[in-house]
């Protein structure tokens, strides 16, 4: 902005309407803004839909933590020192608005991928020292200005690769559910019990867990309530990506063990697949874990599939189904009273109401009734069979194969160099079919009696004995 052209300033300032401020100290407030811009943002070329009269055509993010009224503090207290006047804050606004409509401050956000989070902080603080220091014409500071140009330039370089990098594996993602879905549009397939690997064709299951929600839960909220924690519910979906429908696991408070994620894909496969060969499958990062690893290879061993992939999306940039569907569920859980787990079921089935995208499936009930069965998957496949993968943390995407039992193909990204590792302490001795049934944990009596005398008030009569019935007397450890 160049805020020398009084001229120019002035005709917007009149057209605007700024009456009640006179024009030297509104342009004194905005060439404090544009100044403070220019030290605080970072600048991201391109068109803007708004219509900045005096600045070239971009966006200026500041950082979150930044707004309007944060800028007008600093700006007061400057403005005192000089001893002229101060423009009040709601003219302050309105002329940032109409100005200097692109200079934004950046929307708060979560599951941010670290390495984009890192180098946008980086890139920041080399640009306000480059900017800072871009007047030096001699010296130590000149010599300074070129190193920092230099790091601009490899910063920028690097997150260029990331993007490049997302790209080529958000593709891959788009690719396999395009072919997916036109496998079941021309077999015209559903979910539904299915023989394992009775179909050959292959089809893309996308599973992830949502933040849990809590209930009883009311949209008018009584005010004590925000204050306590009520009983907890997890949700877990399985999205098929060749078809718009999504299984979504209602898991009660105490309901599963650790590492759940196995138990869940296997009565997925069990109750939902459609008999396919190969699979693959998507998830976040925070799913990466050893014993997913074991059990895929033990389907392998059991030729419950063919062959099967898992791919992990890069934190951050793994928008998918289950996110999508969720987002649907949480917007109608929000606007629904809601007293028990059957309660929940309907939030999730009525989420979609004209097409049935989402299928509610309960994983037990409030009384520890086991609806989907838990099986001890960790003790089972542990340490007699397999062996951990070495940095396992590093590789997204894992192949195989039922003619190669207990080996898998890893890669870094899409196109890497392939590892092949064997999981199997010894290839001749494998794990049977037979998995040991486990008993769910259950609510702790410490839990039980938190929810009894802090949430059952909250709860209707005809639910007070489900949701927080009185709790049981702890068991006494034998010696």
């Amino acid at each position: 902005m160049d805020c020398s052209s009084s001229d120019l300033f002035e005709t917007e300032f009149e057209s605007y309407g700024f009456s009640r401020v006179p024009k030297e100290d509104a342009m004194r407030a905005v060439r404090f803004m544009l100044n403070y811009a220019e030290d605080h943002s970072i600048i991201l070329r391109g068109l803007h839909p708004g219509r900045p009269p005096f600045a070239e055509v971009s966006t200026w993010k500041l950082p979150s933590s930044t707004n309007k009224a944060t800028v007008w503090g600093l700006y007061k207290d400057a403005v005192k020192k000089l001893g002229a006047p101060v423009v009040e804050l709601i003219h302050f606004k309105s002329m940032w608005e109409y100005f200097l409509p692109q200079i934004v401050s950046e929307e708060p956000q979560t599951d941010l991928c670290l390495q984009c989070h890192h180098s946008k902080q980086k890139f920041r603080e080399v640009s306000c020292q480059f900017r800072a220091n871009r007047l030096a014409q001699v010296g130590t500071k000149l010599l300074e200005l070129e190193n920092l140009g230099l790091e601009l330039c490899k910063i920028s370089r690097e997150r260029q690769q990331h993007a490049d990098l997302v790209k080529k594996e958000n593709f891959l993602y788009q690719e396999m559910n395009a072919k997916c879905g036109m496998i079941c549009e021309d077999l015209h397939l559903s979910l539904g019990p299915s023989r394992p690997a009775s179909r050959k064709i292959t089809m893309s299951y996308n599973f992830d867990f949502a933040q849990e929600v809590h209930y009883p839960s009311d949209p008018q909220h009584p005010g004590p309530m925000y204050f306590f924690i009520p009983r907890k519910c997890q949700l877990f979906g399985v999205c098929c990506g060749g078809m718009p429908k999504q299984v979504s696991y209602i898991i009660d408070e105490g309901m599963l063990p650790k590492k759940s994620v196995i138990n869940l894909m296997h009565h997925f496969f069990n109750n939902y697949g459609v008999g396919e060969t190969c699979a693959n499958l998507n998830s976040s990062a925070q799913n990466r874990i050893n014993c997913l690893l074991w059990y895929c290879a033990w389907r392998m061993m059991h030729r419950l599939h063919l062959k099967l992939d898992l791919h992990f999306r890069i934190t951050g940039h793994d928008l998918s189904g289950p996110d999508l569907l969720f987002g649907l569920v949480k917007q109608a859980f929000r606007k629904t009273r809601v007293q028990t787990l059957s309660d929940i079921a309907g939030v999730v089935r009525d989420s979609t109401p004209d097409k049935q995208l989402n299928i509610p499936q309960l994983v037990g009930l409030e009384d520890g009734t086991v609806l989907v069965e838990t099986y001890d998957w960790n003790q089972h496949l542990c340490t007699r069979y397999f062996r951990p993968f070495p940095h396992i943390e590093r590789y997204r995407h894992f192949s195989f194969d039922a003619q190669r039992p207990g080996m898998v193909v890893a890669k870094e990204h899409r196109d890497a160099e392939p590892l092949v590792f064997q999981l199997l302490h010894n290839p001749d001795v494998r794990p049977s079919a037979d998995i040991p049934v486990q008993t769910p944990p259950g609510v702790s009596w410490l839990r039980q009696r938190y929810l009894f005398d802090k949430i059952r008030k909250f709860c209707s009569d005809e639910v007070k004995d489900i949701i927080c019935p009185p709790p049981k007397a702890p068991r006494k450890k034998t010696v």
